[in-house]
């Protein structure tokens, strides 16, 4: 992913699974060597990382937001790697565009991330450390 870091999130997820697609044999033997071994979080970690970066905020309920978004565009990754990519990986990607949109429009407006706070939407999640 480091080759398509000036591009926007969508983009980048795009070829993400575009790269996940081409080399699907790659991933689905990696997938049986590591049978007994849970990679998930370190995978689900690595795209946060990636979304997180290309959005640049800098605010712990954005980031909380970003996280919960992330980990459901993994979750379709994961699906989709673990039933063999058997869709076409335009269709993975239409059904994590809207997550993908939604973090587009939280990253260009502030206006709704102070929303957020005003709502205290960290609630959700029960992050005392937002309390002020």
């Amino acid at each position: 992913m480091k080759k398509h870091k000036k591009r926007g999130v969508n983009e980048s997820v795009y070829y993400l699974l575009r790269h996940l697609q081409n080399d699907r044999m790659y991933y689905e033997n990696m997938g049986r060597l590591l049978k007994r071994t849970c990679i998930c979080t370190l995978l689900k970690d690595k795209l946060h990382e990636m979304i997180w970066n290309k959005m640049k905020l800098d605010d712990e309920v954005a980031r909380v937001l970003v996280k919960e978004m992330t980990d459901i565009i993994y979750v379709h990754l994961f699906f989709w790697l673990k039933h063999h990519c058997d869709k076409d990986m335009r269709k993975v990607y239409h059904q994590v565009e809207s997550v993908l949109n939604r973090l587009n429009h939280m990253s260009t407006n502030a206006a709704f991330i102070e929303k957020l706070r005003l709502e205290n939407y960290h609630y959700l999640w029960g992050h005392k450390e937002f309390e002020d």
